[in-house]
């Protein structure tokens, strides 16, 4: 009898284990659906014109580069999402996983990742992408376009 309750409170703890970690994924594309396809679309398009850069195959050099994704935990949308470290480091993971060109070869964002970076006083998001923008195209890569002055 002892054999088969510690049975079933091993396969109990391994089925919240599983739960937990599904539900992590699914809470990153839900959080995506939610918070971004307002702006950057389901299909990550963006919409240029108004400022809003599209994902497929532009977002490579930011997760790669430090001061990148310094700029990413600071996006208006990320900032103003009211999700948490946890949260917004699993959907900028969601993101990279679907449209980077070599997800495989990108750091996953951490919780702690996000909360250190989220405390980086960024006064001007604009001018950081402007700076990030001429920092790229002189090593000529492109990013995104991003129309703003």
């Amino acid at each position: 009898m002892a054999k088969i309750l510690q049975n079933a409170w091993l396969a109990a703890c391994l089925g919240a284990i599983t739960c937990n970690v599904l539900a992590v994924e699914r809470s990153a594309e839900k959080n995506y659906l939610l918070r971004c396809v307002g702006c950057h679309g389901q299909d990550g398009a963006g919409a240029p014109n108004q400022g809003i850069p599209a994902f497929p195959g532009l977002l490579d050099p930011l997760y790669s580069n430090d001061l990148g994704r310094t700029y990413l935990t600071h996006v208006p949308g990320v900032r103003a999402s009211s999700l948490s470290a946890n949260e917004i480091a699993a959907v900028l993971n969601h993101v990279a996983q679907r449209w980077a060109k070599a997800p495989h070869e990108l750091e996953r964002f951490t919780a702690e990742e996000v909360q250190v970076r989220q405390k980086v006083e960024v006064p001007d998001i604009v001018a950081l992408r402007r700076h990030l923008t001429g920092y790229f195209r002189a090593r000529g890569i492109e990013l995104a376009p991003y129309p703003w002055p």
